[in-house]
């Protein structure tokens, strides 16, 4: 039954994407207009425009998300090494009331970077989500020859750039 279904969605999935094929219009046919007129580019070149656009700004969102939790993983990391070596001062001096001190204020400072952790995954997992319906919204774009000749031509700049 899984698989009747998994089939029945890839189906539909399908039919969408041929959908949205036939709804984007052939290059260099009509000119993009704007609020303030005529943008001075065919409508396929906006289109594509935007897409890239959006698809790039949603893989900010979640690059943005993945460092944030790769900076707590490391804030974490350093706290329970902190907390590490004043244990091993209290296992040398069990009367330093100071140092439990230091320790009850590491293991807050833990407890707090954790939940920061969980949120941030929780975020970086509503990114990911967003990003996966993004891309799959604007799959066109991968198979549009005209977003193949913008991509050629800014790997041959980003080259020209690096020599």
């Amino acid at each position: 039954d899984d698989d009747n279904n998994k089939k029945e969605r890839l189906r539909r999935r399908h039919r969408r994407r041929i959908a949205l094929l036939e709804r984007i219009p052939p290059p260099n046919i009509a000119t993009a207009w704007g609020p303030n007129g005529n943008l001075g580019i065919d409508i396929h070149t906006k289109i594509i425009m935007d897409a890239e656009n959006e698809l790039s700004y949603y893989r900010r969102m979640y690059d943005t998300k993945v460092q944030r939790i790769r900076t707590l993983k490391e804030e974490l990391i350093a706290l329970s090494e902190d907390a590490s070596s004043v244990q091993d001062r209290i296992a040398m001096d069990p009367g330093d009331e100071r140092n439990r001190a230091v320790l009850r204020d590491i293991k807050l400072d833990m407890n707090s970077v954790d939940r920061d952790l969980q949120i941030a995954q929780q975020l970086m997992s509503r990114a990911q989500e967003n990003l996966i319906s993004i891309e799959e919204k604007h799959f066109w774009i991968q198979h549009s020859p005209q977003a193949q000749e913008r991509k050629q031509q800014q790997q041959e700049e980003q080259q020209e750039e690096q020599e």
